[in-house]
């Protein structure tokens, strides 16, 4: 069941390397992951054409590994052994590109329970893009690589909070009290700015939670939805709506760095509505 086994691979999508051993009938397997494959729109899989034996390769490349380790001492048998282990490396490496080098023609590629004729390196890069197409299609434009993704940087999640806290204040600042050209007022102008979510004039400064964008309305539409309902229930853990946002069911497909701060929009205008606390208690 190709669902369980996706369900534990935190991913936004999965490509499986399907390895046979020489008893494989590899038509029959086929057929097989065609069937079991229909439904399954984030994966893909790929089976080899031919049967190639690697796993006595793998065991003593693992050895050779071992072995320069214990021969650092010995200059002319550690270069022997590196000898060995670059040709079995390189032995690896071609195995592997029969997966990941569709010009090589040595493999099969599956998806949703059809084989994709894919002969080319961009091939195999338009599938996946368009399967991304099509799960996270309600997923927002946001040019700021540096926070764009799952595990900012330490730098970056600093900057972050700057930009937190000035949302969360009760008066808000020009530009949230942020100025230079450090990273901080980089990602503010991608994320608030430049979306016009952070509407700043002369005389105001507001946040705009119905933005142009219909993508980046929906987003932050949701979010809202998700601190209203707060009003029907004791407590909702934000472990929820990190769950929607980044997910498949609201083909939204979220980036874990940006979510605090599209969320402390949302919370910007309840503020005086809601309580959120930790393990230890109500947070100030």
């Amino acid at each position: 069941n190709w669902k369980i086994k996706r369900e534990s691979i935190d991913a936004d999508g999965v490509t499986f390397a399907i390895i046979v051993d020489s008893t494989t009938n590899i038509s029959r397997l086929q057929k097989k992951i065609c069937d079991s494959s229909t439904g399954n729109k984030d994966c893909v899989f790929v089976i080899p054409k031919k049967y190639q034996e690697i796993k006595h390769f793998i065991s003593e490349y693992d050895a050779v590994q071992t072995l320069m380790q214990t021969v650092n001492d010995d200059p002319v048998l550690f270069e022997d052994y590196e000898v060995i282990y670059e040709d079995l490396r390189d032995v690896l490496r071609s195995f592997i590109g029969v997966y990941t080098r569709p010009e090589k023609h040595g493999a099969i590629y599956i998806h949703n329970g059809k084989k994709k004729k894919i002969v080319r390196k961009s091939g195999l890069t338009k599938l996946l893009s368009d399967i991304c197409d099509d799960i996270f299609e309600l997923t927002p434009t946001i040019n700021n690589e540096m926070i764009n993704k799952d595990e900012p940087t330490n730098v970056t999640k600093h900057s972050r909070e700057k930009i937190v806290s000035g949302l969360l204040r009760t008066n808000l600042e020009p530009n949230l009290g942020l100025s230079g050209n450090g990273q901080e007022v980089s990602i503010m102008r991608s994320t608030l700015i430049n979306t016009n979510i952070l509407v700043q004039n002369d005389s105001m400064i507001k946040l705009n939670l119905s933005p142009e964008d219909p993508l980046l309305a929906g987003l932050l539409a949701s979010i809202e939805e998700f601190i209203v309902g707060t009003r029907k229930k004791t407590k909702k853990n934000f472990k929820l709506l990190y769950d929607e946002l980044i997910g498949a069911k609201l083909k939204i497909g979220l980036r874990k760095g940006l979510i605090p701060i599209y969320l402390s929009v949302v919370i910007h205008k309840y503020k005086q509505d809601i309580i959120i606390c930790d393990q230890i208690g109500q947070v100030p």
